[in-house]
């Protein structure tokens, strides 16, 4: 086609601006990642500060209160029948925080070896907590090697927020995964999500060397295995997205503890002077 030159230069220009879309597709939308901060409670125990992912949220069989779980990690929330505090954010127009809520809630089951603690939140039916979707089946196996990931947590204490990065590796198991979006003390237990805003899997390690974090090395449980988990439990039905059963089972606990080696999760240093490299 012959085109006078300042057209050429007008059309190459419109190709350069649309390339980034045409090669890499759009990533998480504002009004998703908006909701999944809204989903994302502050957690505090004892000392220690972590992040949780509202999952689920029914009334009550009595109509009385709402019952909420949120998910997070063992070393966040601590064992079976544990006391712990959540804080949810109020935003206004979309960027500011003009308050926050603060509830009462209690450890309902763990797996000790998979890092994982669920909360049960009681409050007044009127109150509302937007809870998250779960990637289906056929959208977790497109999360492969160096898919977009979006971890969304309250790291150092602070209001959640989003960073992005990518899926470094998953376990034959797809008990581990590792992903390269920033991390920091407080973001253990923060979500983490395709680009279609879908909850794939958990945060709950950062890599330390020399005692220092390495900020985007940080190591997750994948999805597969926190709705495995649920399944066994008397929760399942949080996976399955119906009522609380009418019979309740004794809480379970796995007493199996897993040896995450140089992966550090609560602030302690790794003594190691190098680092290691992990092959799973």
């Amino acid at each position: 086609i012959d085109l006078p030159p300042y057209s050429m230069k007008k059309l190459l220009i419109i190709l350069v601006l649309c390339l980034p879309t045409f090669a890499f597709g759009k990533g998480l939308e504002k009004k998703k990642a908006l909701e999944l901060i809204d989903s994302t409670v502050m957690i505090h125990s004892g000392g220690s500060q972590g992040t949780g992912v509202t999952l689920f949220s029914h009334v009550s069989k009595d109509k009385r209160v709402k019952k909420t779980y949120i998910i997070t990690n063992k070393h966040v929330a601590g064992t079976v029948g544990a006391s712990c505090k959540i804080t949810k954010y109020v935003l206004l127009k979309q960027r500011n925080t003009v308050g926050k809520k603060e509830y009462d809630a209690k450890v309902v089951f763990v797996s000790k070896k998979h890092d994982i603690s669920l909360l049960e939140v009681d409050t007044p039916v009127s109150e509302q907590f937007r809870t998250v979707e779960f990637s289906t089946e056929k959208d977790w196996d497109k999360t492969t090697l160096y898919s977009k990931i979006y971890l969304v947590s309250c790291g150092l204490g602070t209001i959640p927020t989003v960073t992005t990065g990518n899926l470094s590796y998953v376990n034959k198991d797809e008990t581990k995964m590792g992903f390269t979006a920033h991390i920091i003390y407080g973001s253990s237990g923060g979500g983490l999500y395709n680009k279609k805003g879908q909850l794939v899997g958990l945060c709950n390690a950062i890599r330390l060397t020399r005692g220092h974090p390495i900020t985007h090395k940080a190591l997750g449980i994948p999805l597969p295995t926190i709705l495995s988990e649920l399944k066994k439990s008397k929760f399942k039905f949080i996976v399955e997205q119906e009522p609380e059963p009418e019979e309740d089972n004794p809480w379970d606990e796995e007493e199996e503890e897993e040896d995450w080696n140089d992966w550090e999760d609560n602030g302690r240093e790794d003594p190691k002077p190098k680092m290691k490299k992990r092959y799973f």
